[in-house]
């Protein structure tokens, strides 16, 4: 369709997914991302599509690259989420929810610190924990091995904040 449109960042867009279907510098999927640029019309987007069809090559040849900005976890989960359509700015969505507790959980180590006897395993995963692959928006089993008592749920502060009351 970009090719019968002329649609030069449509084919941008084809060249450099191309590349992703397979992790190697030779083969199909970089011989059609070549073909591809060739397709291209502006001098500016071809550019811009071989310069990174190039760079996709050499580190998939082993090349040590710069990357780009180094991104977190946060931000590589919520550009998941939003790709997926969650909305994350929607406070009412369960489903947005369940993406910012398991971004908030990605780091134990807050509750952790509070006591030497207490430990973290993960529980049942949903479909959002499945699709994103962070087990952390599925549920987590809090234990405390000095009471002999586990608590199951979501948010790990609000099990921390139910333990603490019912150990008192």
């Amino acid at each position: 369709m970009a090719v019968a449109d002329k649609d030069d960042d449509g084919l941008f867009t084809v060249a450099t997914k191309a590349l992703m279907t397979k992790h190697a510098p030779k083969g199909e999927a970089v011989d059609f991302a070549l073909a591809t640029i060739g397709e291209i019309n502006d001098e500016a987007t071809k550019l811009k599509t071989q310069e990174f069809v190039d760079r996709v090559i050499r580190s998939y040849q082993g090349e040590k690259l710069e990357g780009p900005v180094k991104t977190t976890y946060r931000q590589i989960y919520e550009n998941m989420a939003t790709a997926l359509g969650v909305n994350l700015s929607n406070p009412n969505d369960p489903i947005s929810e369940l993406v910012q507790i398991g971004i908030a959980d990605l780091d134990p180590s807050r509750i952790l610190a509070q006591c030497e006897h207490i430990f973290i395993t993960i529980g049942a995963q949903g479909i959002v924990a499945d699709l994103l692959d962070m087990p952390t928006a599925g549920q987590k089993i809090l234990h405390c091995n000095l009471h002999g008592y586990a608590v199951r749920g979501y948010p790990l502060m609000v099990l921390m904040s139910f333990q603490e009351n019912i150990l008192r």
